[in-house]
């Protein structure tokens, strides 16, 4: 059942696929800068919870530069088992677009890119390829010396580790080449 408040947005909030971690807290309390200062240990009680879910890998985020998104179907079917003040329900939502057309959602689409990026290095030196794939390892240890070159220009690279790089990889070559 939606909540009254949000009935004029579950339009809006269905045709979003992803949701940042603000605009869940946002959604829950209906703006935040209209909470009073009791209701702010609440809400900085349930940021602790999804942070905690995230730790324990119940909610699989996306980290786009230093913000956290969730695709909406996971953080809608995880708010109404664990949030109290979650409005909406899993069943007042159409099904994902993803589910219909499996990798059309923006993540999936640079998952894409970087397995192309990938094919197109391991084309351009020997040193970037394993039998007839990319050499996952190499390529996201090139990156991490990069990066870490970069750091003192942008430090804003948080997440870009050899391991978040090799699976960025190893996911965007899976939906990119078919299945052997």
């Amino acid at each position: 059942m939606v909540n009254p408040l949000f009935e004029n947005t579950l339009s809006h909030w269905s045709k979003k696929d992803c949701w940042s971690l603000d605009e869940v807290l946002n959604i829950c309390w209906g703006g935040l800068e209209h909470i009073s200062p009791d209701e702010q240990d609440e809400v900085k009680d349930m940021e602790r919870d999804i942070l905690r879910a995230i730790a324990a890998k119940q909610l699989k985020p996306s980290f786009v530069a230093e913000e956290v998104f969730f695709k909406r179907d996971d953080i809608v079917k995880w708010g109404c088992e664990n949030l109290k003040y979650f409005p909406f329900d899993i069943d007042d939502f159409p099904p994902a677009i993803a589910e219909k057309h499996p990798g059309r959602n923006r993540e999936d689409t640079q998952l894409r890119m970087i397995g192309a990026l990938a094919l197109l290095l391991m084309e351009s030196r020997g040193k970037y390829k394993k039998g007839d794939l990319p050499n996952q390892s190499q390529i996201s240890l090139s990156v991490q010396e990069l990066l870490e070159h970069l750091q003192s220009e942008s430090p804003n690279i948080q997440g870009l580790g050899k391991s978040n790089i090799r699976e960025a990889i190893k996911r965007g070559l899976e939906l990119l080449l078919p299945a052997k």
